[in-house]
Formats: C-alpha cells, sequence, structure tokens
C-alpha cells in the first residue's frame, strides 16, 4: 500500500522476494516527487516468510505497520499478524507477532489516541475477521475479539465518532465467491452494533476489490469492483 505523509511525500509498504523465494517485508519513503529518502528491509526474527500489508504515518511523525510473518513459533497455522513501529527515518522501535492459533493476517489499521486499532483475517476450518486495540508504545494487547457470519475477509478499519468502522467483504462457502460488501460498525470496546452488506454484482460474480468511505454525517460511500 502506498500513503501520503506528513512532509507531502510517500510512505509503501510490500514485500520483496529472494532467490530462494523467502519474502521480507519492505518499507520505503519518498518525496514528493519520488525520490527515495530511505528504504528498509526486515523480517521477523526466525521467520521464513515476512510480508507488509498496510502502514500509516502518526501525528508525531512515526509510522505504524501491519502484515503477516511464517515464525518458528507459530501454532496450528501457517501465518502469524505482524504490528510494528517505525521512527520518522525507518528505525524498527518495536515489532510484534500475534498467534490466536489458526492463519492470521493483519491487514488495516488506524491511530486512535493513545491505542492502534488493527483488522485482519483468521483462517482455519473457515475465516472470521478480528479486531485487536494495541498500546502505540509497546503493542501491547488491550483487547481482541473475532466476528463471524459466514466467511469474512476484513480488509480495513477506520476510526469514527461511535467507535470504529469495517470495510469487509464476505463469502457463503470456503470455496465459494466474496460476493458481498460489508459494513460493520463496533463501539470502542468492539462490541458490535452495526452490521449491513450489499451484493452489487449478484451471487454468481466475485467481487475483485472493494472499498468504502464515511462521510461527515454518516453516510457511506462504497465502490466495489468486478470483472465481466
Amino acid at each position: 500500500k502506498i500513503k501520503t505523509t506528513l512532509d507531502g511525500g510517500y510512505i509503501a509498504i510490500g514485500n520483496t522476494t529472494a532467490a530462494n523465494g523467502s519474502s521480507k517485508m519492505f518499507v520505503v519513503k519518498t518525496v514528493a516527487t519520488g525520490a527515495i529518502q530511505w528504504s528498509r528491509e526486515f523480517s521477523i526474527p526466525g521467520g521464513a516468510d515476512t510480508r507488509g500489508t498496510n502502514i500509516i504515518q502518526s501525528v508525531d511523525g512515526s509510522y505504524y505497520f501491519t502484515g503477516s510473518a511464517l515464525s518458528a513459533g507459530t501454532l496450528n497455522g501457517s501465518t502469524d499478524a505482524v504490528v510494528g513501529k517505525l521512527d520518522g527515518t525507518g528505525n524498527i522501535i518495536w515489532l510484534k507477532t500475534y498467534d490466536a492459533r489458526a492463519t492470521e493476517t493483519a491487514l488495516g489499521l488506524a491511530e486512535d489516541n493513545l491505542q492502534l486499532i488493527v483488522c485482519g483475517n483468521q483462517t482455519g476450518q473457515s475465516t472470521s475477521g478480528f479486531l485487536v486495540k494495541l498500546n502505540k508504545a509497546d503493542g501491547g494487547i488491550i483487547w481482541a475479539k473475532t466476528y463471524q457470519s459466514v466467511h469474512e475477509n476484513f480488509d480495513d478499519v477506520t476510526v469514527v465518532a461511535a467507535g470504529y468502522y469495517i470495510n469487509a467483504a464476505r463469502r457463503i462457502t470456503v470455496a465459494g465467491l466474496f460476493t458481498d460488501h460489508v459494513f460493520l460498525l463496533t463501539d470502542f470496546n468492539g462490541n458490535l452494533t452495526y452490521s449491513k452488506y450489499i451484493r452489487p454484482f449478484g451471487g454468481a460474480k466475485a467481487i475483485s476489490w472493494a472499498s468504502s468511505f464515511v462521510k461527515p454525517n454518516g453516510h457511506i460511500v462504497s465502490l466495489t469492483t468486478a470483472e465481466f
């Protein structure tokens, strides 16, 4: 993902792939013209693959990011969720993995005063979305919750006046298509207060991408794409 930064430049996160097929997380900071200011490549100690999925800049100039890692100590799953913090020049302040005894991937995050709210997916026999609230200072868990109706894909989270708004996609069966664009709202303790969905292309056409934006009046603007 690519985000704008406070100085008018850009910050991007993803991964690089070595000749042996293993991956490392890759973060690059550029100025407004695209010239590179700094870049960093890193992985979880003992991990075979580390991938970056999202990054934001805090008001103090530091960066928080999410991803996934195939860690040596992963329990009952292939990957752990990864969350970390960089200073303004890309040095790691803290880097942590979170394992709920399944396959976890952290995909979205938002800043909420002294905390971070992180969303992602937890996969076992089915897929559920999760929210984790963390202390910004050290990544310590305040609370963690999972949500499931059938098979969810939590892509991003936004802090709104009433709590946390989650942008998600859903499929009805494990092998089925992601056909539903789902809108969820929780309070600040992660309790679900609102859940709606639309099926913009019917039940036979998969959503290629789903995003949404919450307007100041609380209305939701939905964007979905599909291949025809």
